[in-house]
């Protein structure tokens, strides 16, 4: 899984392997999503569940942001996303060029939906700023009550090459003055933790 980072805030960021999922709403329904992103669902199948949920075209915030599967030949080139955004919700995605992609489902009726092609970072819930690496809490695979999210696509240091990173950030630890957030879920796989699935919610 490559690098996905937060902040603590009110919202629930459900994010797995090809996919991260941010939502208003009760912890309940930021639970339904999670078999699915953590199975590594791409976008036919997340975009279906809004209608078996009964949340598309409701105006409830919501963003799926989905990594497209690699086409032969280009398996090692910076992927192209799927966004979705629906009320409230604010998506920016960062190419390989530079290039800043907000999608928003601000005023519309329905939703917005965009494929950006050769992205480097996608950034959830961040209006004015986007943070650096660093500025967040590292986030494992899992369920956590989130606002600003980053999350890494490809190596930066590559020189804009496009390469997949095979290396999550280390976790640096809480940033000071930073609270943790409310973490339901973490995969036992992203934690080192066979034996542990479900956590205790850290105070925010």
């Amino acid at each position: 899984m490559t690098a996905v980072e937060y902040l603590s805030g009110d919202r629930w960021l459900v994010a797995g392997p090809a996919s991260v999922v941010q939502l208003a709403g009760e912890s309940s329904d930021a639970l339904r999503w999670w078999p699915a992103v953590r199975a590594g669902a791409g976008a036919p199948e997340l975009i279906g569940r809004l209608y078996t949920d009964g949340v598309l075209g409701t105006g409830t915030a919501l963003a799926i942001v989905c990594v497209e599967p690699a086409t032969a030949g280009n398996e090692r080139r910076a992927p192209a996303v799927r966004v979705l955004a629906q009320g409230s919700a604010t998506v920016v995605v960062e190419t390989v060029t530079g290039e800043k992609v907000p999608v928003s489902g601000a005023g519309l009726l329905s939703w917005s939906e965009v494929l950006v092609d050769a992205a480097i970072a996608v950034y959830l819930e961040c209006p004015t700023t986007l943070p650096s690496a660093g500025d967040l809490l590292p986030m494992p695979a899992g369920v956590v009550r989130a606002g600003a999210v980053r999350w890494q696509l490809t190596d930066r240091q590559s020189g804009g090459s496009g390469t997949v990173s095979e290396t999550p950030a280390p976790d640096p630890g809480p940033s000071p003055g930073v609270p943790a957030g409310q973490l339901l879920i973490a995969d036992a796989d992203s934690t080192g933790d066979e034996n542990s699935e479900e956590f205790a919610g850290r105070p925010e």
